[in-house]
């Protein structure tokens, strides 16, 4: 077994955390940041456009993933993954500084369709850790997030209006009174450019065709100085050529290309997509001059078969009158299948969709959890006001951390990632249940009517009344999102070990694409259902217990899929 890549992992988990910081930092002020551009309007009416800003962002991640996805399996992983750091910085930049709505928009959706980083995130914590360390791995993601979601919004909610909040030290600066929203938003752009100067710096490229291509080139520099030559003699000489050839088409290659440049090339950079990538590959290096070749490595690269393509780099040599020609076997795949083949596939279809299922049915809780607590008790809520639920989400996060760093690896190991998404969901499912029940257990925060902050007389008997109407709904809601936050992670490692390397990244994609999907159709889908069965009149199951009884089917949709799935997703795909 190799060594755990921790500096690796550890960089991931950098990366992820500031694309979670940046990305919920807003959303403490986002409500003032609609009523800012919509003064005149009734808060009452400003849910349309909270609902709108809030759905960009997904919206432009269902755009983008799968072509991010696709680009990460053609040029490499770490470069995704910079541009999307580059992005999250310059969107969440712009964001802060927007002046009106149609440019938050226009910021929020430019930040999802930019984002390529997550699924890539995902796709390399696959391809730098053994089977052995998956586990430990992945549960950096859980990690992330909830570190992400502990520190995240209570930083936007600190930083927002520093002009005002705070005077001493910003009340003379224009900027800030300009922009009260700037300074979060500039918090969570600089902590994502740290975190792109620690990927670009510690970070390698993990795409197997890159790796196998650069290990093969630095061997055969060390072997037989072949590769050295050429290089060497292209950079001196200013006839000739370095050509690519693959088959009997030919892609030049500069001259002056360096030796760290060509040990980077994937072979789809010096493939025509069009052509068939199926028969023996072969690199043509022709020059005027006789090339260093070893005898030992001669072979006939007619008896490359397609099987064999993905792992093998052989150098030939033939004599010509006019020249010597050396060929060299780069690693190379399968041509890609199409989007709509990755979706059929067993494996992969099955393990994208539960994702997708598992992400819809995630969101509408979080949409549905604060309108049902913040119902007043004669409506069967628990009559929370701005501040309880505030510490309610803020309880999950050391819950969700806790569970990713030591029960998601323990389960995982001896269960399966498998049985962990289900057994996960499951007890998300009885989470689901008893929420609309929980009235009937804990009692509602005292008042009849729905408030927006304690009043001075709650202050005074605070500890004793919190032990009655907060501790039990977030100690539930806490170990539901624990529970969910195990299954999220177990799905993105089904996911890649559903995908062979070549498509990797585009499984990623499409498994984004579902979920950015389920985060667009699920707000809108929870806020209906909820309204709806509040006001309909109807008796059990119809009334307000029909939102969580429709989620439920949603994740025991999940389960039954995943149920599907043979135990080898347990396990890497072999290439």
């Amino acid at each position: 077994m190799g060594k755990f890549p921790l500096l690796k992992v550890a960089v991931i988990g950098a990366v992820l955390f500031a694309n979670q910081f940046a990305t919920l930092v807003i959303f403490p002020f986002l409500p003032f940041m609609i009523h800012d551009f919509y003064p005149d309007t009734p808060k009452s009416q400003l849910g349309p456009y909270a609902g709108i800003l809030g759905s960009a962002f997904s919206f432009g991640s269902f755009m983008g993933s799968i072509w991010w996805g696709k680009t990460s399996d053609k040029h490499g992983r770490r470069i995704v993954m910079l541009c999307g750091l580059c992005g999250t910085l310059l969107a969440s930049f712009l964001f802060g500084l927007s002046t009106n709505f149609p440019q938050a928009v226009l910021y929020r959706f430019a930040w999802g369709a930019l984002n390529g980083n997550i699924g890539a995130c995902k796709t390399y914590l696959s391809e730098i850790c053994e089977e052995a360390h998956q586990a430990k791995a992945f549960s950096v993601i859980g990690l992330a997030a909830g570190v992400g979601r502990l520190i995240g919004p209570v930083t936007g909610a600190f930083l927002a209006h520093p002009a005002e909040e705070f005077p001493r030290i910003f009340g003379s600066v224009t900027l800030f009174k300009n922009h009260p929203y700037f300074l979060p938003c500039a918090v969570g752009s600089a902590m994502t450019l740290l975190c792109l100067v620690l990927a670009y710096l510690y970070l390698e490229e993990s795409l197997p065709s890159i790796v196998q291509n650069r290990q093969q080139l630095r061997k055969m520099g060390s072997g037989t100085d072949v590769f050295k030559s050429v290089v060497s003699h292209a950079n001196e000489d200013d006839q000739g050529d370095i050509g690519g050839e693959i088959g009997n088409y030919r892609r030049k290659v500069s001259k002056r290309t360096s030796t760290s440049q060509l040990m980077d090339m994937s072979i789809t950079e010096l493939v025509d997509d069009g052509k068939d990538r199926q028969h023996a590959q072969a690199y043509e290096v022709k020059k005027s001059y006789p090339l260093p070749i070893d005898d030992h490595s001669q072979q006939n690269s007619e008896d490359i078969s397609a099987d064999s393509i993905e792992s093998r780099t052989l150098l030939s040599h033939e004599q010509s009158n006019s020249s010597d020609i050396a060929y060299l076997d780069v690693a190379t795949t399968p041509t890609p299948r199409s989007v709509l083949a990755l979706a059929r596939d067993q494996y992969i279809g099955k393990s994208t969709a539960i994702y997708g299922l598992l992400a819809l049915g995630h969101i509408v809780v979080q949409e549905v959890v604060p309108l049902y607590f913040l119902t007043s008790a004669a409506e069967h809520g628990l009559n929370f006001n701005a501040t309880d639920m505030g510490q309610m989400l803020l309880y999950a996060a050391p819950a969700q951390i806790l569970s990713q760093v030591f029960l998601f690896p323990y389960f995982s190991t001896k269960y399966g990632y498998k049985r962990v998404y289900q057994y996960g969901l499951a007890a998300y499912l009885i989470g689901l249940i008893l929420t609309p029940e929980i009235h009937r257990f804990s009692p509602p925060r005292p008042g009849n009517d729905l408030a927006l902050h304690r009043s001075s007389s709650d202050n005074n008997t605070y500890l004793f009344s919190s032990a009655h109407y907060i501790i039990l709904p977030s100690v539930l809601f806490a170990l539901a999102n624990a529970a969910a936050a195990m299954s999220f992670t177990a799905t993105f490692v089904l996911i890649s070990n559903s995908s062979p390397a070549h498509e990797r990244g585009a499984a990623n994609g499409v498994g984004q694409t579902y979920a950015s999907l389920g985060r667009i159709i699920g707000p809108l889908l929870g806020g209906w259902l909820f309204a709806w069965s509040e006001r309909n009149g109807m008796n059990w199951p119809f009334d307000f217990h029909f939102v969580w009884y429709v989620v439920s089917v949603i994740i025991i949709t999940g389960i039954w899929i995943c149920s599907r799935l043979p135990d080898a997703v347990n396990h890497k795909l072999s290439a």
